[in-house]
């Protein structure tokens, strides 16, 4: 009897060691894999942060010299953009009382209470007849829509044209209506009218300057610009022709 109970006693103590064993390898196996697992992460982490920071100084890079080349190649002056639209901005601050006066053709077709007009723009969607004057100044926008930037009308290059969005026939206040396919007619001051289809619009930040664009592959194209209700961001018009 005394026999059979130091079986099952050492049997027991057997056991219990075995056990022992068997949780600390466990634990010791746990830890190593979750050891090896995060070595592993930050490794990946490492890696693509290192990519991600590759491509990125790559593409500074890359669009720092695109800039150089398209600024050296299509003349394009960013200071000069910057100063237009910056003048755009403060004109955008007066109140849209000072548009509310009917426009007044002199008597020589060329010429819109004493500015020079260059070209007239016809949109048929948003039934907006307009013309647009050479001279871009606080006092011409509240006239009519003016030269802002770029190639002349129907000129191989990027016309942009910009107005106020006052409520007169002839401003740009339902340019937010207007639609990619739409069509736009430009007459220029040697009566001939091209047609325009639009083929973006869209919305971008007063400081943005890459719809004035002059890389057009050698197409004529034209952009109207116009500022939303608050002023806080530009309506973009981007049409070219058929």
């Amino acid at each position: 009897m005394r026999v059979r109970k130091k079986k099952i006693i050492k049997y027991i103590f057997f056991m219990i060691f075995i056990f022992c064993i068997s949780f600390l390898s466990g634990n010791l196996l746990y830890k190593i894999y979750v050891s090896d697992k995060t070595k592993i992460k930050n490794s990946n982490y490492n890696n693509i942060e290192n990519n991600f920071l590759r491509v990125k100084s790559n593409n500074v890079e890359d669009g720092e010299e695109k800039n150089s080349k398209s600024t050296e190649n299509n003349g394009i002056n960013n200071s000069l953009e910057m100063e237009k639209l910056n003048e755009l901005n403060n004109i955008d601050n007066l109140s849209a009382k000072d548009g509310e006066k009917d426009k007044e053709l002199d008597n020589n077709s060329d010429k819109l209470r004493g500015y020079n007009v260059i070209a007239k723009i016809n949109i048929p969607k948003i039934g907006l007849n307009t013309e647009v004057l050479s001279e871009y100044s606080e006092e011409a926008l509240k006239v009519s829509t003016t030269k802002f930037y770029g190639a002349g009308p129907n000129e191989i290059g990027n016309f942009c044209v910009s107005g106020h969005n006052y409520k007169k026939s002839n401003m740009f206040s339902k340019l937010k209506n207007v639609s990619v396919g739409d069509e736009i007619n430009v007459t220029d001051n040697k009566d001939v009218t091209i047609k325009y289809k639009v083929y973006d619009t869209f919305k971008v930040d007063p400081k943005d300057t890459k719809c004035l664009s002059q890389k057009t592959n050698g197409k004529k194209e034209i952009t109207l610009i116009t500022c939303t209700t608050n002023s806080k961001l530009r309506i973009i018009v981007k049409a070219v022709q058929i």
